[in-house]
């Protein structure tokens, strides 16, 4: 599919839907999903359409057939056609021969361009894109890329493709052959291949997820312009390049990309910070930049909120390591490997590259969280585990003794999907209806459970057992033993007199003043009888 961005039909595809829309309900979300670009409203932009701009080529390769404009240029020197058309300034001569009078050199204004585009939010992590427009302010938000002019990306086995103008009429104007050639080459390459092509010499493997200062291992298989993996013994291995997530506040020796201003896109490394006063009570973070264009000795201003903080490209290290072995060279499969430790938490953008093509890269999103214990980290819970553990449902049911009420709790419990029997599969043993109901219940019965309303009616009421007693229970280890001499007694044992007497008083009676604890004259004679016994037993 060839996409060209138009005024009035693109605005309505670009409008936004309510959150959770799906194309069954706005059929527009179909082509937006196959566009390589995430679409931006052209009312929020204001363009500048009365001067011809250039066109950049970040992404385009030799191997892209139909941006070769001119049939006598090489396939490597495809760009000489664009050239052509952007900075050649032709005349007649006295003899009627159409002749060059001028070559024109950027930055000057070019002779023939384009005037506009039809801006993007984005560009899609699996897109290519081949060319951007060259104009002032002709940016993607929030960063230094300009904007895709030409972009294509896979959708299923084919590919869509984004032309941001109608202007490509405007070839026409230099040479009409250079206008068929682009219209016929590109509806060749996007109706005949897939795209899946597109970065097919990276392989990656690489988790969406990390922990903050905690190493996440990422791999990728590499493969060379001619296909074979790629050597272990690389002086320029690929890299993994990481820009930190909005918000970070780059420091002193920080490593910085600028977005906006004179040097936009150029990357450079902080030498200063200040904060000055914004004139509104508040304070702006200006920064102090060095190193733009690769020259240690230039250095600019810029404030902070223009600025994306990078970390410095890691190298990729192969997997079977870099000792000299002709075993391990025969190995050698191309997996490299890279270890990366995100510094804050946030969403990272990510790219791995490697430089023998500029297709040859891949995009990628990282989001780092601050670590959190092993129980908080998964809170959901396990419910077919639950399921496993839950009781039969069997004597519950069985000891329900209202059919109506059984029957609704019978409807209530639900079997879980492990326990049903599969179609075909023999009936087992014992395996009842009931046998599969487990005693499993939620909050409000909305998910794999019942409800717990009927809790109760699955419970047993069992009848209190009552124990009668005389009198109450006394408690004899807090009281004491009090004996006393009464001479006047009347008590008698074989017509004998008996004058002392034995009583118990509470042990924290102060008013009596000899007395023996219970407990102790309970062990006094206990041990006194063990002592009697073990004589007795000697002597005999």
């Amino acid at each position: 599919m060839i996409f060209v961005a138009g005024d009035m039909n693109t605005l309505e595809l670009a409008r936004p839907v309510p959150r959770g829309s799906k194309p069954d309900t706005h059929p527009l979300l179909y082509i937006r999903d196959m566009l390589p670009v995430i679409l931006e409203d052209s009312r929020k932009t204001d363009q500048e359409t009365e001067e011809r701009r250039r066109l950049l080529f970040p992404q385009a390769t030799s191997e892209m057939e139909f941006m070769r404009l001119d049939e006598t240029d090489s396939k490597f020197e495809w760009k000489k056609g664009w050239d052509r058309f952007f900075n050649e300034i032709h005349d007649v001569d006295d003899d009627g021969k159409d002749k060059v009078v001028e070559v024109l050199v950027p930055p000057a204004p070019p002779e023939r361009g384009f005037y506009t585009y039809y801006p993007s939010r984005a560009v899609k992590q699996n897109a290519l894109v081949i060319a951007s427009f060259d104009g002032p302010g002709a940016t993607l938000p929030n960063s230094a890329d300009k904007q895709p002019f030409l972009a294509r990306a896979p959708w299923g086995e084919g590919t869509a493709f984004w032309i941001a103008s109608g202007e490509t009429w405007q070839l026409r104007t230099f040479r009409e052959a250079y206008h068929e050639r682009f219209w016929t080459k590109l509806i060749r390459e996007v109706g005949s291949k897939s795209i899946n092509v597109v970065n097919k010499r990276i392989v990656p493997v690489m988790s969406r997820y990390g922990v903050v200062n905690k190493p996440t291992t990422f791999e990728g298989r590499f493969e060379g312009l001619n296909g074979s993996p790629l050597r272990r013994d690389l002086s320029r291995p690929p890299l993994l390049i990481a820009t930190l997530p909005q918000g970070a506040e780059p420091k002193n020796r920080d490593l910085v990309l600028i977005k906006d201003g004179e040097y936009t896109g150029e990357t450079g490394r902080v030498v200063d910070v200040k904060l000055e006063p914004d004139g509104k009570g508040g304070t702006t973070r200006n920064l102090r930049v060095a190193g733009m264009k690769g020259d240690p000795a230039l250095t600019t201003m810029v404030d902070a909120r223009k600025v994306e903080m990078v970390i410095p490209p890691i190298k990729f290290k192969p997997r079977l390591g870099t000792k000299p072995s002709l075993d391990l060279d025969r190995k050698n499969d191309g997996w490299f490997k890279v270890e990366f430790v995100p510094p804050t938490s946030g969403e990272y953008k990510l790219r791995v590259q490697y430089e023998d093509a500029p297709d040859n890269f891949y995009n990628h999103k990282f989001t780092a969280r601050d670590e959190v214990s092993p129980e908080l980290e998964n809170l959901k819970p396990d419910v077919p585990a639950m399921l496993e553990m839950a009781s039969s449902a069997t004597s519950v049911l069985a000891r329900i003794t209202d059919e109506k009420l059984r029957e609704e709790v019978r409807n209530a419990l639900k079997a879980p999907a492990a326990a049903a029997p599969k179609p075909g599969d023999p009936a087992r043993k014992g395996d009842s209806g009931d046998e599969r109901l487990k005693l499993y219940f939620e909050i409000d019965g909305n998910g794999s459970g019942a409800n717990p309303k009927y809790i109760p009616d699955c419970m047993m009421t069992l009848k209190p057992t009552e124990q009668r007693k005389k009198g109450d229970l006394e408690s004899l280890w807090d009281k004491s033993v009090v004996f006393s001499w009464n001479k006047d007694t009347g008590r008698k044992a074989w017509f004998v007199p008996i004058p002392l007497e034995v009583s118990l008083v509470d042990g924290s009676d102060f008013s009596v003043g000899w007395r023996i604890p219970v407990a102790l004259l309970a062990v006094l004679v206990l041990l006194s009888m063990e002592w009697l016994i073990r004589k007795l037993l000697r002597l005999a």
